[in-house]
């Protein structure tokens, strides 16, 4: 005689895949397990014997697949680009450019896809457990439920990505190095989303032996006719214990760049690196979104909730105080009767930060002082020809140059006379 114990492991496993329309569907396996994975299942009422599924089993599993998709990347571009111009026999100009970018970036995601179980009537009877987690069951007249222990769940769809790139460049002219820069920025996203498990008819029956777990689902009675979904309030469901928990919508995503970058001064042929800009952001966002356990309207018998309350009622009537109320193990603190509002926003942040700016590196030095003095001079003497213009009729281009002109020349002229005639 087999051993009852290894029959009860190599149970066989009823697994369906997308199944057509058809008029009837009966699964009647009273010692094994059906398992349900990532189906459509339909039935159609012909007549009013037809447009049933019914299934009978020792264990059922009705649930969602999974699918997984991890990606890797990794890229690194070099270019360089060098240009000699030759103006005449006694004139030449040299530039060029060296650059070198490099990223990586990682993903991880995982997508549920929800069985779908539809009909007029929906019959599942279990000697054992019943799981729903990923999956939708309808029916247009009734969804009946026997079994031992009930548990339905909704399922979350996970996200994980994340990106490092760095680059850097070096500008050259005919004095040398005339320009350097340096770039880094990484980016973290990190997700979670409900997909939502319900049981939906307009008539809801469950009756639960022992315990009746609830997460993130939602169970009600509506009608199908009805757009906006009302409660109408004919949901049934006795059990012996009820838990409720809730899911988390949650986003987490990080980003941070900087770049650096130095350079030579505009008005001079110079190769030193005079000025220096910065460039930096710091991006945040976190948010955080409860989907509740919901019953709809109806009526609700949690046996050791209801002996409890019987217990502590008898209790505070009576004289003696030696009878203590009976732990419960049913926890209903997180669940939701609102068919209607079944989500609880936690928070929802967002920052943004950022620092741009550059800075003249001559202000380090006495005689990197005196060299902007001297160009915040030659910036007043174009002031000084704009003004010149615009209070005069001579509103030509080429007079607006030889003003410019003008006032440079003077002011070269007694710049020289001063340092040849210093006393």
């Amino acid at each position: 005689m087999p051993n009852p114990f290894l029959l009860s492991i190599l149970t066989l496993i009823t697994t369906l895949a997308i199944t057509p329309t058809i008029a009837n569907t009966n699964f009647n396996t009273p010692n094994k397990t059906t398992t349900i994975i990532d189906s459509n299942l339909q039935a159609n009422a012909v007549n009013t014997n037809n447009g049933q599924i019914n299934i009978n089993s020792q264990n059922l599993n009705i649930l969602s697949s999974q699918d997984t998709n991890n990606t890797k990347s990794n890229t690194k571009h070099k270019n360089l680009n060098v240009s000699y111009t030759l103006y005449g026999t006694n004139s030449s100009n040299l530039s060029g450019s060296i650059s070198r970018d490099s990223s990586t970036s990682t993903s991880q995601q995982t997508t549920h896809n929800n069985t779908n179980l539809t009909a007029t009537n929906i019959n599942l009877n279990t000697t054992q457990d019943t799981k729903i987690k990923g999956a939708n069951l309808q029916a247009t007249n009734q969804l009946n439920i026997n079994t031992k222990n009930l548990e339905v769940s909704s399922v979350q769809n996970k996200h994980k990505a994340k990106t490092r790139s760095q680059g850097a460049s070096l500008g050259i002219g005919s004095s040398g190095v005339n320009s350097v820069g340096f770039n880094q920025s990484k980016a973290d996203e990190n997700s979670k989303t409900v997909l939502l498990t319900s049981m939906t008819a307009k008539q809801v029956n469950i009756n639960t032996q022992a315990h009746t777990q609830l997460t993130g689902s939602l169970i009600a009675a509506t009608d199908t006719g009805d757009k906006d979904g009302n409660d109408n309030g004919q949901l049934n469901l006795t059990t012996n214990s009820l838990s409720a928990s809730s899911l988390n919508t949650t986003t987490n995503n990080k980003s941070n760049s900087i770049g650096l970058n130095a350079g030579g001064n505009a008005n001079t042929n110079s190769a030193k690196l005079n000025r220096v800009s910065l460039d930096y952001t710091n991006n945040k966002h976190n948010s955080k979104t409860k989907v509740l356990a919901t019953l709809g309207s109806g009526n609700i018998q949690i046996a050791d909730i209801d002996q409890n309350n019987s217990n502590s009622n008898l209790n505070s009537n009576s004289k003696s105080k030696s009878k203590s109320k009976s732990k419960s193990k049913s926890s209903t603190k997180l669940l939701n009767r609102d068919i209607k509002d079944t989500e609880v926003n936690i928070y929802n942040i967002a920052s943004h930060k950022g620092l741009k700016g550059e800075i003249d590196t001559r202000l380090l030095t006495k005689n990197g002082r005196i060299q902007i003095a001297k160009d915040i001079k030659k910036s007043g003497m174009i002031t000084s020809a704009i003004q010149q213009i615009v209070n005069t009729d001579r509103t030509e281009l080429k007079d607006f140059f030889s003003e410019v002109d003008k006032l440079h020349k003077t002011d070269e002229a007694v710049t020289a006379k001063i340092a040849n005639n210093p006393t």
